[in-house]
């Protein structure tokens, strides 16, 4: 009784924002004329333009990524290389992606050097690649990377349903590739898809570091927009951006009810006889293209660090040096690491003791963070911290992150308890082990790769933390990722791509290291592992 209480006084402790998160209504003191003055103001407009577009962008570009992936390559040879790389993918940090992107396709970036020998000018100079007014270059962009997330999100559902079968009576009848998947394979995944587009919806929404990097800025998308004012000094101003954190949680659920309409809606799954003549699906090479460029930005980023000089049009440095890595600072890696290994190995442990304490009990509502806007969550537990007094500190950063760490490792820890085997369990049981001794020495040996996942995965979800990180901290704790954005404001691509580069190598490494610990852990027991 003593252990269920202290959980649930854990999660009660990361979760009361979530709670508190209309408080800020009960601070406004003029709602309704606040609300005309922000409709009227200038930047209003355009932000909501920008905001909208690039929404909408990333959820269609990361569904039509996705399904044309999951579609060429399902039953294929290949289906197992998309599988192996899709946690490095995932690993890799969304700013970073941008931060490539920009020393891509940005002004005087690798692409232009690349066009102006061959006498594109006027490609180049007519076309606005980033900071477009619109978002589209942030809707694009924020599309490829939730294209891998969509991608993981189905892969584990696919071991649910058998559908091999459905593609084999597809095949048998003559049907092509394009119409077995659309007819019989997709009308099944498509309610799978719900949740996972709500949560793209969110992160798009609340997207800042990616919006300050890629556009637009000026003026800004909504959720920078907001948080521009929560900073300033003038109350009125500071209200204005809780009206936009607000709105932004309104906008969420007109798009999750535009989606939860979407997926129901189901796709005709009726054979007429008929052969489409379309029967090829360019997956492969959407595959293909999309990793090379993930291949081609980490080139890019590691060149700029090591660039001692490299002038336009240069395809290449003239000289290399280690100067911008000597002038890093590490104690934003020193930060990332230590808030990013406690809050993913603690929310860890509170999973665990959750799924036993709690074995029968159906805790879905623990996913909320991930469909709910970063910058209302955050001004919510800004409030929580001003009510009790607790100022900008490394340990309230941490505190921060909790909320945000939790819905991954809950959503992986989850499937792998569902997926024990209950024959090893009954085993331990009859052999008169405790509920700990089963634990201990059958559940947790049993998912060492799970587990592994469950806390790279956090400890990602964390380094990749800006908003919380920033607005809590008052500024005052650098993590690599603020850092990374201080370095981008800052202008010098050298220092930017140290940084960067440091980032990328941190989130790499854990993945890495999660990988490897079954196989070290269990060398000498082949079927561990």
């Amino acid at each position: 009784m003593i252990l269920k209480g202290t959980v649930l006084f854990l999660l009660g402790i990361i979760y009361l924002p979530l709670i508190l998160i209309v408080i800020p209504l009960f601070d406004l003191s003029e709602p309704l004329k606040i609300g005309i003055e922000l409709i009227h103001s200038a930047q209003f407009l355009p932000a909501l333009k920008a905001t909208l577009t690039s929404t909408v962008l990333s959820m269609f570009v990361a569904l039509c990524l996705s399904a044309m992936m999951i579609s060429s390559l399902l039953f294929t040879t290949r289906w197992q290389q998309l599988t192996r790389r899709i946690p490095y993918l995932l690993a890799f940090p969304h700013l970073v992606f941008a931060v490539g992107l920009f020393v891509l396709i940005g002004p005087k970036g690798w692409f232009e050097r690349l066009l102006l020998p061959l006498g594109m000018e006027h490609l180049i100079n007519n076309t606005f690649w980033l900071q477009d007014r619109y978002g589209v270059s942030l809707g694009v962009t924020l599309g490829i990377k939730e294209a891998w997330f969509l991608c993981w999100i189905l892969w584990a559902h696919l071991h649910r349903f058998d559908m091999q079968q459905f593609y084999l009576i597809g095949q048998t009848l003559g049907y092509g590739r394009l119409q077995i998947m659309v007819n019989l394979i997709w009308p099944q995944l498509l309610p799978v898809l719900k949740w996972p587009l709500v949560a793209i919806t969110a992160y798009s929404l609340s997207s800042i570091e990616m919006a300050l990097v890629l556009g637009p800025t000026n003026p800004p998308t909504l959720a920078i927009l907001g948080w521009q004012m929560l900073l300033d000094a003038d109350l009125m101003t500071r209200q204005k951006g809780l009206i936009v954190s607000l709105l932004l949680v309104v906008l969420l659920g007109v798009f999750s009810c535009l989606i939860q309409r979407l997926c129901r809606r189901p796709l005709s799954s009726h054979f007429s006889g008929k052969r489409w003549k379309i029967r090829s699906i360019p997956g492969v090479h959407v595959f293909n293209s999309l990793f090379l460029l993930h291949v081609l930005l980490v080139a890019l980023i590691l060149l700029w660090s090591f660039a001692a000089s490299w002038f336009y049009p240069d395809l290449l440095p003239n000289s290399v040096t280690s100067r911008a890595w000597e002038s890093l600072s590490w104690k934003p890696f020193e930060n990332s690491l230590v808030i990013g290994l406690s809050s993913s190995l603690l929310i860890y442990a509170i999973v665990v003791l959750l799924l036993e304490v709690f074995p029968s009990t159906h805790f879905n509502w623990l996913i909320i963070p991930i469909l709910i806007p970063a910058l209302p969550l955050v001004v919510a537990q800004h409030q929580l911290l001003t009510v009790f007094d607790i100022g900008p500190s490394g340990f309230s950063v941490f505190w921060a992150h909790l909320i945000f760490v939790f819905p991954y490792v809950f959503l992986l820890m989850v499937q792998a308890y569902r997926q024990l085997d209950e024959q090893h369990l009954l085993v331990g049981r009859t052999l008169g082990l405790s509920q700990w001794s089963v634990l201990f020495k059958i559940k947790l040996p049993l998912l060492v790769k799970p587990s592994m996942a469950a806390v790279a995965l956090g400890f990602t979800v964390s380094l990749a933390q800006y908003l919380p990180t920033q607005f809590i901290g008052g500024g005052r704790i650098e993590t690599l990722t603020t850092e990374t954005l201080t370095r981008y404001a800052g202008g010098d691509k050298r220092v930017l791509g140290a940084h960067a580069s440091l980032l990328m190598l941190q989130a790499l490494f854990i993945y890495l290291l999660a990988v490897q610990c079954p196989k070290w852990i269990y060398a000498h027991r082949k079927g561990m592992h």
